[in-house]
Order: structure tokens, then sequence, then C-alpha cells
């Protein structure tokens, strides 16, 4: 759960793509002619159900998956600039940036809506009439969010127009237990109060008493 072992590296000592690859010559005779057709494909889920559900926090979760993203970012980089492999524009390896950790929380967001509301997602940006309607749903860089009531409020965007989420998901009990850590273990209310600054939880007050049974520091008081 915390991420493969060449992050703990260097980063010139991460797992590099061949280097070769841009001396070999076409007139070579051992190498195979090939041709290749220019499609547009879909890349390979780097979130999934099976990363998400092998954490049991969610600040370890978004940071893994914020080394992911980058990862794949330089491997990017590196198939249209062999020496962008050398040098990184990120910093020292241990430096994880804010941006990087908004940027891995919009992703695992968009994989969980993309699972559990695809249909009012696709409905959404059709017609804009989906079962939702009470929130006013709007969609804001591929993320569904609840929409306009408090446009004009001196508050942050995220609490202006949180994140919508399902009732029943992993990642729905590590964002529950985390604010309600974050509270000091706190109420059901407060804790509800911190997370729809950003989230905003399906039946939220439900999921929040079934996760908040299960504290055992809670328990214990």
């Amino acid at each position: 759960t915390e991420g493969p072992e060449f992050l703990y590296k260097e980063e010139d000592e991460w797992p590099q793509l061949p280097y070769a690859l841009k001396e070999i010559s076409s007139d070579d005779p051992e190498v195979k002619q090939t041709v290749i057709a220019a499609t547009s494909s879909v890349e390979p889920d780097l979130i999934t159900s099976q990363m998400i559900t092998r954490f049991s926090s969610w600040n370890k979760l978004l940071k893994t998956a914020a080394w992911i993203l980058r990862y794949k970012e330089k491997l990017r980089k590196a198939v249209i600039n062999w020496k962008s492999c050398i040098s990184s524009e990120h910093g020292p390896i241990n430096s994880i940036t804010v941006t990087e950790i908004a940027e891995a929380e919009t992703a695992i967001l968009k994989f969980v809506q993309g699972r559990t509301f695809a249909e009012e997602i696709n409905i959404l940006r059709k017609t804009k009439q989906i079962t939702i309607y009470k929130l006013d749903p709007i969609l804001a860089d591929g993320v569904l969010r609840v929409g306009g009531r408090l446009q004009e409020a001196p508050i942050s965007r995220e609490a202006k127009h949180p994140a919508i989420l399902p009732k029943q998901h992993h990642i729905i009990n590590l964002i529950i237990l985390h604010y309600h850590v974050l509270s000091g273990h706190s109420g059901a209310e407060y804790t509800l109060s911190l997370i729809r600054q950003k989230f905003w939880i399906i039946n939220g007050r439900t999921s929040l008493r079934t996760v908040l049974n299960k504290c055992v520091s809670c328990r214990k008081r």
C-alpha cells in the first residue's frame, strides 16, 4: 500500500525506457519491418478498483496516485523526447506538490463517478436532465459537482460546488474516516460539515453513521 519500491529512490534510478531505441536504423537487417496504423486509443486506467481497495487511508491513496500520475507523465514525455528521462521538472524525489495531490484527487473522483454515475454524466452532457436533479449538477473539468445555489457566496470553489459521490464505495469510507479523525473524532454533524466543504455524498448521514459506528477510538471512549 506504499507504492512501488523505485519511488523511494532518486529519479535517475527509476526504470528507464530503452535509450538505444532511437539509434536503431531501419536499414538494419536484424530489424523487423512493421507497418503501424495510427489510431485513436484509450489508455488503460492507472486508477483501478483493485488499487483503491488496497488502501485504508485517504492520504496514502492520494499520495500513491500522485506518484503514479507523475511517473505516467515522465513516460509520456520520454516517448516524445528521450532526454526528458534524464531531467525532472518536479524537483526532489520526496516532494509531491499540492498541484499533484489535487490532480490525483481529481483522477480518483473521475474514476469513481465514471463507474457509479456514468448514465447521469452522459445524460447531463446531452440534455442536462438527470436523476439527481435536486443537486442541480454540473460538469466541471470532467467532475460531477453540485450546481449553482451558492454561486455568489464568498467561499472556495470546492465549497460552492462539492464533488458528488455515491453513498457506497471504498473511497467514501476513507474520506469519512479521514475527516472524522481530522475533526478530533467529533460527532456526525460536524464531520459531515467538514466533508461537504469538498464532497457531497449521496445520503451522507447514513454513510457517516455506518463508518463512525465502526470507529475503534470512539467505541473505546
